[in-house]
């Protein structure tokens, strides 16, 4: 990590650089308003790379923003930037190409010369260039990861599509953003490495290719081959069973805990086949893959692919569904009253051993002996059935004297931790207090050990499978603590299928086989997700399973309009005449004729 005082992207001059319309109009400095992170009382000076930086992603949002590409590269999980511009002196155009990895902050980039297809190396140094095309990139990750920035964002973006009506409230939102990101890298908290010579290490655009699009085109780097997404995969019904790690004897109850209701409509995708390829693999390794992340947009399919691995390694499946209020106590267990009656629970079961009573089995072999080794005395005439009435006599007894009423019972997690199970760990990003699962950490590592409440040690079973599935489009959502991430083995980025995806696993889970319907289905949810995202709607969610569930509304009612404002009309939002305008702007003119009466 860069001394930000001495690094170029924060040397005196970027704060002095020419400012973007209306800004530079305006007084941009000694801004009585600071980032959360700033523990000054100085003012804020806008940042020039920033702000334009700023300008030109809300333009990217509205589409505004020509020869501006951001998206995600398949390799290393790295974010990926193509920016056109115009050299003034030699009116030639160029291209500014980053690539930045947000987990280890390596960064690679390049100058695009597009007239002769050379790349030379990126200069932030060089006059006149202070690197806003890297702050692109800041802005797209501090979004999706920075609650303060994206709020804020959001604010400022709201006042860029009314093309800044009040200034006072447009500097104080550029002020926040400006000091957000500038706290947060002199914290560590954003890791980019740029050398203080401002030389970024070279690139060229044949050495990445472009897996996910998020906003924009490209032209100059490539899309990624379709052959990784289109390559066979096994039906479900040949990859259950197809990568157990290790032999073992299950019994009935745990058969019944491993998936076996996904063959009718589940489609195995490629990352479920790559991750239990590297779980296999790597058992009996000094690194086995054993911890997973899963992140996405709703409707990708997380959960659904947590449950395929677990059928595909042939192990029990638990979750454990984390929320706002979750605390460390309740991820390991809970404490719940015991209930006295008369049959007989684990808990009896466990007195018994820790008592030393004979079986039941025994005691109807020789009632007579049972019964002294109970301490009843030598009783030569003593039936089965008087020594059985003794033992619960003396059970109950035990039951009497201890004075706890209550047990611990394990949470789902400890349970496959313990049993060596595949556990789901679901939205932890919605945990409010920090460092919560910075307390699991123990058992994250392998071969980890944690201590609970009772004083019982855990110790994590070799074929235990942890997954996180976090969403990364709801709101509430915080960034993963760091130390969380760097124990997982695997960070698998699942991203939404396209239109034709969408349409075949509609028509797998729910039947419906009109297609051209589908499609024109598939699309005005796709625009609704889109409009709710460039318009700050952030109260509602339209994806995968919303299209599928309107779907199956229609199926039922035989109405399009109908059947939408029972499910994505108000899954996007809560507000009836922001409903009303969705419903007037996508489907009116998709489906005219379709209107209820």
């Amino acid at each position: 990590m860069p001394n930000l005082y001495s690094s170029t992207l924060y040397r005196s001059a970027t704060f002095n650089g020419h400012m973007p319309d209306p800004f530079s109009e305006w007084d941009t400095k000694n801004i009585d308003e600071r980032s959360r992170y700033n523990r000054t009382s100085r003012p804020t000076n806008l940042h020039a790379p920033t702000i334009k930086a700023l300008i030109d992603y809300c333009g990217l949002l509205k589409n505004a923003r020509p020869k501006l590409g951001i998206g995600s590269s398949s390799q290393l999980n790295s974010l990926v930037l193509e920016k056109f511009w115009v050299n003034t002196p030699d009116n030639k155009e160029y291209a500014d190409l980053f690539i930045w990895n947000p987990t280890t902050g390596v960064t690679f980039g390049a100058v695009y010369d597009c007239a002769d297809g050379t790349a030379d190396t990126y200069d932030i140094g060089e006059t006149g260039r202070f690197g806003s095309s890297v702050f692109l990139l800041l802005i797209h990750h501090s979004i999706d990861n920075d609650t303060e920035f994206k709020e804020t964002f959001q604010a400022f973006n709201y006042q860029y599509e009314r093309d800044f009506p009040d200034s006072d409230t447009a500097l104080a939102h550029a002020a926040i953003l400006s000091d957000n990101l500038y706290r947060r890298m002199l914290a560590g908290q954003i890791h980019i490495d740029i050398p203080n010579d401002g030389l970024i290490p070279h690139t060229t655009p044949e050495e990445w290719k472009i897996r996910k699009k998020y906003y924009g085109e490209f032209s100059i780097f490539q899309q990624s081959t379709a052959e990784r997404r289109s390559m066979p995969t096994p039906k479900f019904s040949e990859f259950v069973n197809a990568y157990e790690p290790t032999k073992r004897k299950l019994t009935r109850k745990e058969k019944a805990l491993i998936p076996s209701d996904m063959e009718e409509y589940y489609v195995v995708p490629y990352e479920a086949v790559e991750i239990c390829r590297h779980i296999k693999e790597t058992t009996g390794s000094k690194n086995p893959v054993r911890n997973i992340l899963l992140r996405g947009p709703s409707g990708t399919g997380k959960t659904d692919l947590a449950r395929a691995c677990a059928a595909a390694l042939r192990r029990p499946y638990l979750f454990y569904t984390c929320h706002t209020h979750t605390e460390s106590i309740d991820l390991l267990g809970s404490i719940i009253p015991r209930i006295n009656d008369t049959g007989t629970s684990p808990a009896d079961a466990e007195l018994e051993r820790r008592l030393a009573l004979p079986t039941d089995k025994d005691i109807e072999a020789d009632p007579t002996i049972c019964y002294e080794l109970m301490g009843g005395g030598l009783r030569d005439d003593i039936t089965a059935a008087e020594c059985m009435d003794y033992k619960r006599q003396k059970l109950q007894a035990a039951k009497a004297q201890n004075t706890t009423d209550f047990e611990f019972v394990y949470t789902p997690l400890v349970r496959a931790l313990k049993y060596g199970y595949t556990v789901e760990i679901q939205e932890p990003t919605v945990i409010a207090q920090e460092g919560v699962l910075v307390g699991l950490n123990g058992l994250l590592d392998q071969c980890g050990k944690i201590e609970l409440p009772t004083g019982e040690i855990i110790t994590r079973h070799p074929d235990t499978v942890v997954i996180l599935t976090t969403n990364t489009d709801y709101a509430g959502c915080r960034p993963l603590n760091q130390s969380v991430i760097s124990r997982m083995d695997l960070i698998c980025d699942l991203h939404a299928p396209d239109l034709a995806q969408q349409v075949e696993r509609v028509k797998l889970q729910t039947g419906f086989e009109n297609d051209t319907l589908l499609m024109q289905m598939a699309e005005t949810v796709q625009n609704i997700a889109e409009h709710c995202q460039n318009y700050d709607t952030t109260d509602g969610v339209t994806g995968m399973r919303e299209l599928q569930q309107w779907v199956t509304s229609y199926q039922i009612l035989n109405d399009i309009f109908e059947s939408a404002r029972l499910t994505i009309l108000p899954s996007a939002t809560a507000d009836l005449k922001t409903q009303e305008e969705l419903e007037d702007t996508f489907l009116t003119p998709t489906f005219a004729g379709g209107r209820a009466a």
